[in-house]
């Protein structure tokens, strides 16, 4: 005959359904608790700090239910088991601390016969007020300082939500927890526990109000080197040791339980504040022992559990579910006329199809610079930082982990990346000490990207709102552009990924092997035409001027949102510091304006203090803009691009002339040259010191060399190299220098395959002669 019982956990949601549970079994009356908004987010925060809650199962009477130790709860019932329904109620507790109230509360609101208790008894006063003094006397500021974060955090909390203030969030959050390690330092330093009280085996001490309480006092105490002990603790006669055994993985299910047990916010409070309290129980019933499993005290630190989402939720469904899809912050972006007068009005929705401004001229992406000033530099830096190296849809991309700068209104839903960007910058310390004198040269390796070229950057941007233009059932059959072949690349394998129909435009035979394959191996349908470059170009312009083909080449400015993404991550790998020179190789242009808003827009907005000078570098078979800059920028001329081994910069007539020769008069900029054999020795100069580069890095690296020798670069600036694409993408050019087949041109560093017989003796011989050539090296 059961006349009184009790049960004490954790008061959350399983504790609660396990209140429920043994409610049922024993036929009581107990009414219908749910847990509150305060307990959701209590756990939400253990989860997202990548913490695992310990818990036990606990024996009543034979019935298992799962608990925890993050809060002190009671459940007394008297009566009989048999008797029918009988009421219970929620006895001594934490009366200051909020969530365990609001759980009681709701607990207790509906069906409940009698009210809720809250009696605190003497011990545990005395108990909280010594905790005050002893967090006053060795805690200094630190419980202030959590105070007032917890109330920025509930600020917040109560505000409208949106991708930056759940930065802000998380940021806030983890500073929390920072200071709860620092304070369960202090409390280890000062902990000393000899004795385990009566009654204190299912009492947990907290001091003032801090969430994150003390594992219990005895279980530290039965800890041992042998590793797991099991303990039953008598709720009337306190704790017994029994003796050592295996451990028992119903009891203990998992390993994250293990590993919690040792981890460090979970260690003995100190011996002077633990108060002996009297059990209230009367029951004169038989003990019921609870089976605890506690970890040895040599257990490694465990490494944090991180809340895995649901196996049947994709990355972008979890965005969805956390509120990072939609579009709350309010910034906002358009197209206006490029470089127009500040009077005209003249703008489009992105969401318009629309090339060119009613003049004629390029457009450009302007963002709503007065709301993203709303936030300061180092806010921004912290933001696109905490995003690296995360798979968190879509901020895991390079690209769009600048969402806010990019396409800041468009839902995450709609995006197409295939985690583009966040590529190396490479320290090239033995070319730049070797061949140039330089000790700080760097090369931004673009061309590490899904597709072997920075043309990926822009592309992931221009698909992502075709998909977002084709779900608002905008008129769009498909996505076409005419390239050198990293274009059609790019664009074939986010259309691709996207189910969207991609039409290529090709050069016959000007294109290297690799670059054809990629296009036709993603499903895109490829023309090859009897022409160069430019007269792909025009004959993509009059396509789209009477099919409902989008245009994909540069023409379109929102390529070039993508593309600046690469300076933000450049000034990123340097910690927010400003390099002296950027080379970059142009050959439509884009890209040369494309880093100089990505760097000016960081300058605008507060996260450096000055902009690096740009530097353009094209091959002298395609020189259009090194010509219009040796006149002074005074009259531009197109030009017949001649054959030329960085094929991707091949072109005579660029698009984009007007917004390259913005950037470089407005970052005191440089337009250098550099013949095939230039290119092609620098290409294979870089190769010899461990880099793989493909022609048209060889085009930068060679603009680099005259500008070191013309003393324009000094041997200690900061300068960076930006390859734009993969060197296995241009291997036939690499085979043909090694092989001094190309005409014309001596090929001063190639180093071809020697031919030996294969015999002990040849080979030794031509071994000796190498090895002692390189040592008089």
């Amino acid at each position: 005959m059961l006349t009184s019982w009790n049960y004490r956990g954790m008061g959350s949601s399983e504790a609660i359904r396990s209140v429920l549970a043994l409610v049922k079994k024993l036929s009581l009356e107990g009414g219908n608790p749910t847990p509150s908004k305060y307990i959701d987010d209590f756990v939400s925060l253990i989860e997202e700090l990548e913490m695992a809650d310990l818990g036990y199962h606990v024996s009543v009477d034979h019935v298992t239910t799962p608990s925890s130790d993050h809060v002190a709860l009671a459940v007394y019932v008297s009566g009989k088991v048999d008797s029918g329904p009988k009421p219970f109620r929620f006895h001594e507790m934490w009366t200051k601390d909020p969530y365990c109230m609001d759980v009681i509360q709701h607990c207790c609101q509906t069906h409940v016969h009698g009210s809720p208790s809250f009696n605190m008894n003497s011990g545990l006063v005395e108990l909280q007020s010594s905790l005050r003094v002893w967090n006053k006397t060795y805690f200094g500021n630190i419980f202030f300082q959590i105070k007032e974060a917890e109330s920025a955090l509930s600020s917040l909390l109560a505000g409208p939500v949106s991708d930056l203030v759940m930065v802000e969030i998380k940021n806030i959050k983890e500073d929390i927890l920072e200071l709860y390690k620092k304070d369960e330092s202090n409390w280890n330093q000062h902990s000393n526990t000899s004795m385990v009280l009566e009654a204190d085996n299912n009492i947990k001490f907290f001091h003032s109000n801090v969430s994150f309480r003390r594992r219990r006092n005895s279980i530290d105490k039965i800890q041992n080197e042998a590793g797991h002990t099991n303990v039953f603790c008598d709720k009337n006669r306190g704790i017994q040791l029994k003796e050592k055994q295996k451990p028992h993985a119903a009891l203990f299910p998992s390993q994250a339980t293990q590993n919690m047990a040792a981890c460090s916010l979970f260690q003995p409070s100190p011996t002077s504040l633990l108060i002996p309290t009297k059990s209230k129980s009367k029951s004169k019933s038989p003990n019921h022992p609870f089976l605890i499993k506690a970890c040895s005290t040599n257990s490694p630190d465990p490494s944090l559990i991180k809340h895995r989402r649901p196996a049947d939720q994709n990355i972008r469904e979890e965005a969805r579910h956390n509120h990072l899809s939609s579009n709350t912050h309010g910034f906002s972006a358009k197209y206006v006329p490029f470089n127009a007068d500040p009077t005209s009005d003249e703008s489009y929705s992105l969401d318009e199809i629309v090339y060119r401004s009613r003049s004629g001229g390029l457009l450009d992406v302007q963002h709503d610079m007065e709301a993203l000033k709303k936030f300061d530099g180092q806010y921004w830096k912290t933001l696109f930082d905490s995003r690296i190296g995360k798979t968190t849809w879509p901020y895991g991309s390079g690209v769009w982990s600048k969402k806010e700068w990019v396409l800041p209104e468009i839902d995450s839903d709609h995006i197409v990346s295939a985690f583009e960007g966040n590529s190396n910058l490479f320290w090239a310390e033995r070319y730049g000490k070797e061949t140039l004198g330089m000790n700080d040269l760097w090369v931004k390796h673009c061309g590490i990207s899904h597709t072997g070229s920075f043309k990926d950057l822009g592309m992931t941007v221009l698909v992502s709102q075709v998909n977002r233009l084709r779900k608002l059932n905008r008129p769009i059959v498909g996505v076409g552009c005419a390239s050198t072949g990293d274009t059609s690349a790019a664009l074939s394998a986010y259309c691709a990924a996207a189910g969207i129909p991609a039409i290529v435009f090709l050069p016959t035979d000007r294109i290297s092997m690799a670059q054809l394959v990629q296009p036709i191996a993603n499903g895109a349908f490829v023309l090859s035409l009897d022409t160069d470059f430019d007269g792909c170009m025009q004959l993509i312009r009059e396509i789209t001027a009477e099919l409902p083909i989008y245009l994909a080449n540069s023409l379109n400015s929102l390529r070039l949102e993508g593309q600046k993404t690469a300076a933000i991550e450049i000034l990123q790998q340097f910690d927010w510091e400003v390099p002296d020179w950027v080379i970059v190789p142009g050959g439509n242009l884009g890209n040369i304006y494309a880093f100089y808003k990505g760097f000016h827009m960081c300058k605008e907005l507060g996260l450096v203090d000055r902009m690096p000078r740009l530097v353009c570098a094209q091959a002298a078979n395609a020189n259009p803009l090194y010509l219009h800059y040796k006149s002074g920028y005074s009259d531009f001329k197109s030009v017949k691009a001649n054959a030329t081994f960085a094929s991707a910069i091949q072109i005579g007539d660029p698009v984009s002339i007007d917004r390259a020769v913005y950037a470089l008069q407005n970052s005191n900029g440089i337009v250098e040259e550099a013949t095939e054999e230039e290119l092609m020795d620098a290409m294979a100069q870089a190769d010899l010191s461990g880099m793989f580069i493909c022609p048209h890095t060889g085009v930068a690296l060679s603009a680099l060399i005259k500008l070191r020798k013309s003393g324009v670069i000094g041997c200690n600036d900061r300068t960076v190299v930006v390859s734009t694409a993969h060197g296995l993408k241009f291997t036939q050019s690499k085979v043909d220098y090694h092989s001094k087949s190309i005409p014309d041109m001596s090929c001063r560093f190639a180093n071809p395959p020697v031919q030996v017989k294969a015999d002990f003796g040849s080979v030794m011989d031509v071994l000796k002669t190498y090895l002692s050539r390189d040592q008089k090296h």
